[in-house]
């Protein structure tokens, strides 16, 4: 099995996802070498373990529509007016960055922050009841949502679940590197889906 590859935005049905770069990783290089009981003073394998943690933390949030430490996730879509919410795709929300829409003659405008309200626990954004939802252009991207997500601005509130399926899949991609096939290695994917089963996005794979 390979990595998921984080290429470009994420298109759903209705809208693109654009997830900004990863400035800080979940877990360090110091635990991945414990974990593989690889010595702390050697270093023949730190890049390709530096590659392996980007790569686990990749495929961890893109099975489980998670983002894991705090970074910008942006959102657009085409909208018609009749929905009760902007649903909202990746989780944990921290915060709504900003909202903008193009109005009835296509030009960009803020929505302002006292119309809506966040419902972090569902990824919804709710319209006030004292306001109304924005006149759009119709066009593709005639909303836009802009927010942060993640455990926080590093890798120590992120949850021991996630980390400890990274660590499960960079074990795999460790061992497969020189041992493809082996049913000892083809297991160590399957603890990784066997730990993350209850938390993996509904349409997985």
């Amino acid at each position: 099995m390979g990595g998921f590859s984080a290429s470009g935005p994420l298109r759903t049905a209705d809208k693109s996802i654009t997830l900004a770069a990863a400035t800080v990783e979940p877990l360090q290089l110091e635990e991945v070498k414990k974990h593989l009981e690889i010595a702390a003073g050697d270093s023949t394998h730190d890049d390709q373990l530096q590659g392996m943690i980007q790569q686990a933390r990749e495929q961890v949030e893109h099975d489980c529509q998670v983002v894991l430490v705090h970074r910008t996730v942006t959102e657009k879509f085409n909208w018609s007016g009749d929905e009760e919410y902007w649903q909202l795709y990746y989780r944990p929300i921290s915060s709504i960055t900003s909202v903008t829409y193009y109005d009835s003659t296509n030009t960009q405008q803020t929505f302002s922050a006292s119309n809506y309200s966040l419902d972090a626990d569902r990824r919804r954004v709710w319209l006030n009841s004292n306001a109304a939802w924005p006149t759009t252009y119709d066009r593709w991207d005639g909303i836009t949502v802009t927010y942060v997500a993640g455990y926080g601005a590093n890798g120590g509130s992120v949850p021991q679940m996630f980390k400890q399926a990274m660590l499960l899949l960079i074990g795999y991609y460790f061992e497969e590197r020189t041992m493809m096939g082996n049913e000892a290695i083809t297991g160590g994917f399957k603890a990784y889906e066997n730990l993350l089963a209850r938390l993996k996005r509904s349409n997985y794979p």
